[in-house]
């Protein structure tokens, strides 16, 4: 990997970039006349500026460990076979190497957390507790929001719960029901402080269920220990979470 790390830029402002030349341009370890040359170089070479913009996304140490993987793959494949332009592979190598790997390591970030996965697991929305009415008469406001959330109309649903929340800050339904649509529209963050005022608020209905879900919502968010206290105070208890809260406790302590 030295050999890789330690060769010189090339003045030839034709050729293509190396790793050392990519990584010592992204890094700014250059002078502004070698930068000025890579820079012309990047206006025609599209190859070479999606190399420098994959090397921008990951660490060295990362895309590093992938070339020389990469590099050595390739050499065992190509030995026997003429070379490309009269020159060297390990430029187009490095190029396609940070390219690859910054595609790689995009992919895993966008990856849901284990704890995430773990919560979504678990996660069922909250059926509605108001009835619907069964004559032609309109429905109340937050009647008509629960239907919509029945139906899996979270974007309307949550339009007309934030209307009542305008008009009623301490309306509990509405904030439990809001906080499952975020929940289940994976916002985590969103949900948070709507199900902690349901579960401050004292109203019987809704205190166990609040909990569960706002347990959910720490882990989805990878606030473990506060998912954990969360899950410990309802598995103690006589609700209708403690054995899932149990069950979810074990898996947590199995990883």
């Amino acid at each position: 990997m030295e050999a890789l790390r330690n060769r010189l830029l090339s003045t030839d402002s034709g050729s293509c970039l190396d790793e050392s030349a990519i990584r010592r341009y992204v890094a700014g370890r250059l002078s502004r006349d070698d930068e000025y040359r890579i820079d012309l170089h990047l206006v025609d070479c599209p190859m070479c500026a999606d190399a420098v913009e994959g090397a921008r996304l990951i660490p060295e140490e990362a895309a590093e460990r992938h070339l020389l993987s990469l590099d050595m793959r390739f050499r065992s494949r190509v030995a026997e076979k003429p070379r490309w332009f009269g020159g060297s592979w390990l430029p187009y190598l490095a190029a396609a190497a940070l390219v690859i790997v910054a595609f790689g390591v995009s992919k895993w970030a966008s990856r849901p957390s284990v704890n995430k996965q773990l919560a979504d697991k678990y996660f069922k929305p909250y059926s509605s507790i108001i009835p619907q009415p069964r004559h032609n008469g309109s429905p109340s406001d937050l009647a008509g929001a629960l239907a919509e959330y029945e139906l899996g109309n979270y974007g309307e649903a949550g339009d007309r719960l934030r209307t009542i929340l305008e008009r009623e800050p301490g309306n509990t339904l509405a904030s439990f029901y809001l906080g499952i649509i975020h929940l289940a529209r994976h916002e985590h963050a969103g949900a948070q402080p709507l199900l902690e005022a349901v579960r401050s608020s004292g109203d019987g209905r809704l205190t166990g269920a609040a909990t569960w879900y706002l347990a959910l919502s720490y882990l989805s968010g990878d606030r473990v220990d506060s998912a954990r206290a969360l899950l410990k105070e309802l598995s103690a208890s006589d609700t209708f979470y403690a054995e899932k809260s149990r069950q979810l406790l074990r898996e947590l302590d199995a990883r």
